[in-house]
């Protein structure tokens, strides 16, 4: 499991308990939703498949009331006839904090979990997004 910005990443179900543990200590109360899902099988393979899931999350996060949009880029793999994850990229369109949130969603520079301003992984830099404005 990691996050395109490198904060998150573990590979291993103990290394991604222990991530999460460190990641509980520094967040409080926090409400998680799922949204859509689109799960694709692979046609070449019938053991594996690939999932992309749509959430936001409400967390509190450095003393403050904060939002997210979240894209979850997964893979799937089936061992002994049950499926598992193989890898978990998260991807943000924005992390904001509540007071933020009106005025920080049109800006590139969305990702404000940390102490400082970063851009948005996504849509701006993927190629479909790129295709779009270069219209």
């Amino acid at each position: 499991m990691r996050s395109l910005d490198g904060v998150m990443n573990a590979r291993g179900r103990e290394a991604i308990v222990e991530m999460f543990h460190g990641r509980f200590a520094q967040l409080g109360p926090s409400l998680h939703y799922t949204h859509d899902q689109i799960v694709t099988f692979d046609d070449r393979d019938p053991d594996s498949a690939q999932g992309l899931i749509t959430s936001h999350a409400e967390v509190w996060r450095i003393g403050k009331a904060m939002v997210a949009a979240i894209r979850y880029e997964d893979g799937y793999r089936r061992d002994a006839g049950k499926w598992r994850f193989a890898s978990r990229l998260l991807k943000f369109f924005y992390y904001l904090p509540v007071t933020e949130y009106a005025e920080g969603l049109g800006d590139r520079m969305r990702m404000r979990a940390y102490a400082d301003l970063r851009p948005a992984d996504w849509p701006e830099g993927t190629p479909a997004w790129e295709n779009y404005k270069g219209r």
